[in-house]
């Protein structure tokens, strides 16, 4: 397999990437378009001095230039919320091909373990690595181009607007991209406690089902409890209740 995860996402799917960070970038326009057309509802067809407006050479009066900026700014909207749904389609497809690949390689991988892996370890282990831990994984080029070409469209509408203004918006950009990575390694920390905690109960579950006969034979459901309370992290005294 390949050495990082970013790497398998290049190799597989380097053609798909490249059409979606070209399609992020032409929704650009029309995100700035729904920004631009309120402006000039207000400024330039509400707030116009005088009752007739010339546009490209051709005299509208107050209310045709009102209503054909309406309508633009409705058509600048469902034109932006459009390619946005066929841009999250285009992200969920490749998202579930590079997983369902990703899978393939995991239990090709997996075939190979000696026997001795697979005597040491469950097969709640293994499904939980296989099917949870495997995420989708489709857009790690687009979503960040998508997310960093929003906030700077809306940065330069701001300062094109006010100097001030638009400098007041971006006043906190500094501090959250000092304080935002230091919380994301802790949560990345927290998520890899996490996963842990999953393979241990998915683990439990499969002894759990594979020895069900003799836990009711034997009278070893209530321990069996107890364990649970322990792999899920119940309070001490429901602990000590249910493993009565």
């Amino acid at each position: 397999m390949d050495r990082t995860l970013y790497a398998f996402i290049w190799k597989y799917s380097k053609r798909e990437q490249l059409v979606l960070l070209a399609f992020t970038v032409f929704t650009f326009p029309f995100l700035y378009a729904t920004l631009e057309l309120p402006k000039r509802i207000i400024n330039d067809a509400i707030g116009a001095e005088n009752p007739m407006v010339s546009i490209f050479g051709y005299e509208l009066s107050q209310i045709q230039f009102l209503t054909l900026l309406c309508l633009g700014y409705l058509a600048a909207v469902l034109a932006n919320g459009l390619l946005k749904m066929r841009l999250n389609t285009m992200k969920g497809v490749t998202a579930e091909r590079l997983l369902r690949r990703f899978r393939y390689n995991l239990l090709s991988r997996m075939m190979r373990f000696p026997k001795r892996y697979f005597q040491d370890t469950s097969q709640g282990e293994l499904v939980s690595m296989i099917t949870s831990e495997a995420e989708p994984m489709g857009d790690f080029l687009a979503q960040p181009v998508f997310q960093a070409g929003q906030m700077l469209i809306i940065v330069v509408f701001l300062f094109m607007q006010s100097f001030w203004f638009g400098l007041a918006g971006v006043a906190l950009i500094p501090l959250q991209a000092y304080v935002f990575p230091m919380l994301q390694r802790q949560i990345n920390l927290l998520n890899k406690d996490r996963i842990k905690e999953v393979r241990l109960l998915s683990s439990e579950i499969g002894e759990t089902a594979a020895g069900i006969t003799d836990l009711r034979t034997n009278g070893g459901w209530r321990a069996s409890r107890s364990v649970w309370a322990a792999c899920l992290k119940f309070g001490s005294r429901s602990t000590k209740r249910n493993s009565l």
